[in-house]
């Protein structure tokens, strides 16, 4: 029997082997290990008050290519009953390489049990990657929209389709005119 029902407390730890040489985003001078660049630590407090609330806190930290990150964290889901549930995501880097405090959130609706048991519905919206913009190259924040259909056939199989619209991708206002896709040629009739 778990003492605190309502308390959970998880830690993960990763790091790069110390036998691969390089990583896309290490540095030469990097030397992994289990301590050692780039390393990630994260520590998650859920807390459970009643049943139908859980409120998650997340703080990570770590190192990639010589930079090093701390990152902090929130989820709250809430069941308005058996069937429906809401949930919010907040995320917020403390001190990112040239101060460009990144930070991203998300909120969603989820139904359970719709039109048969065991399968899942869901909406969500949100945006992924907010910063103060250093550089001048971007000029929007791009933003998820989700909707998702969780169909289990049986225990093993299910059919999740899903459609995903993102609006100002890579935070891009627009896509370029010399990039934009050209038209496919029109069918010609010929008798």
């Amino acid at each position: 029997m778990d003492p605190t029902p309502w308390l959970n407390l998880n830690l993960a730890h990763r790091a790069q082997p110390a036998n691969l040489n390089t990583a896309v985003f290490s540095k030469p001078t990097d030397r992994p290990g289990l301590f050692n660049n780039p390393n990630l630590s994260i520590v998650e407090l859920a807390l459970t008050p009643t049943k139908p609330l859980t409120l998650k806190l997340q703080y990570s930290n770590g190192t990639q290519g010589g930079e090093k990150y701390s990152v902090i964290g929130g989820n709250l889901q809430l069941a308005l009953s058996k069937r429906i549930g809401i949930f919010g995501r907040f995320g917020y880097a403390l001190d990112f390489p040239s101060n460009i405090n990144p930070m991203g959130w998300s909120t969603g609706l989820a139904l359970t049990d719709l039109f048969k048991p065991g399968a899942q519905a869901g909406l969500s919206i949100g945006q992924p990657l907010i910063f103060k913009d250093t550089l001048g190259l971007f000029t929007g924040t791009q933003t998820n929209y989700e909707a998702f259909y969780h169909y289990p056939i049986n225990n093993n199989i299910a059919i999740s389709p899903t459609l995903q619209v993102v609006s100002h991708r890579g935070t891009r206002s627009a896509t370029p005119s010399s990039q934009a896709p050209s038209a496919p040629p029109s069918p010609s009739n010929h008798a």
